[in-house]
């Protein structure tokens, strides 16, 4: 249980295993994530992770690496705004994954890399930007309760980087919806966004 303000920065410039693992935490003040390359990681204990109503989440400016959203349940009303883009310094390894079992009672924003949806839930309003032309590939089982949009926007040197929705599992949307695909560059014609792959 932490009642305060917190940060948590994964330093770590080694290996992309190299991540910081939070489970089963209670967070009442402000949390703060840090990373320059690795991974923060919000995994699977005996409970979700617990962002109260006074709790806000958000990232330092120029956040790194890999951050994973599972096992967590956001309960207030502060929006989340993340943006991750900045990449590392190998390039392509900036990536938001949300799921399974995360659950966003406010507005959710992301502008980063890289990003896959792989169960969350929504009950505000989303939007999504990424703009790596890697392939992303999102497992679905998320549920969108708000107004939600998702865009795919990249500068495409290299050929059929798709990004693929619901890949696994399907997607509920129960507001309206607006997906975007937007490419530029030498390869623009082969970029793919699927929004219901399954």
């Amino acid at each position: 249980l932490f009642l305060g303000a917190v940060t948590l920065r994964n330093s770590s410039t080694g290996t992309l295993s190299d991540r910081l693992f939070i489970w089963d935490c209670t967070f009442k003040g402000a949390l703060t994530l840090d990373g320059i390359f690795s991974a923060i990681k919000f995994k699977n204990g005996t409970g979700n992770s617990l962002i109260d109503s006074t709790a806000t989440l958000s990232l330092v400016s120029g956040y790194a690496g890999q951050l994973t959203l599972s096992y967590i349940e956001q309960r207030g009303s502060n929006a989340i705004n993340l943006n991750m883009s900045t990449n590392t310094s190998t390039g392509n390894n900036t990536i938001l994954t949300i799921g399974p079992n995360a659950i966003f009672n406010a507005n959710f924003s992301y502008l980063g890399q890289r990003l896959e949806l792989n169960g969350g839930t929504f009950n505000g309003s989303a939007s999504f930007t990424r703009f790596s032309q890697q392939l992303d590939v999102c497992e679905g089982g998320n549920v969108f309760n708000g107004v939600t949009q998702i865009c795919d926007s990249v500068a495409a040197t290299t050929a059929n980087r798709v990004f693929k929705l619901a890949n696994t599992n399907p997607d509920d949307f129960n507001g309206n919806v607006t997906f975007k695909q937007y490419g530029t560059g030498s390869s623009a014609s082969t970029m793919k966004m699927y929004p219901a792959y399954t």
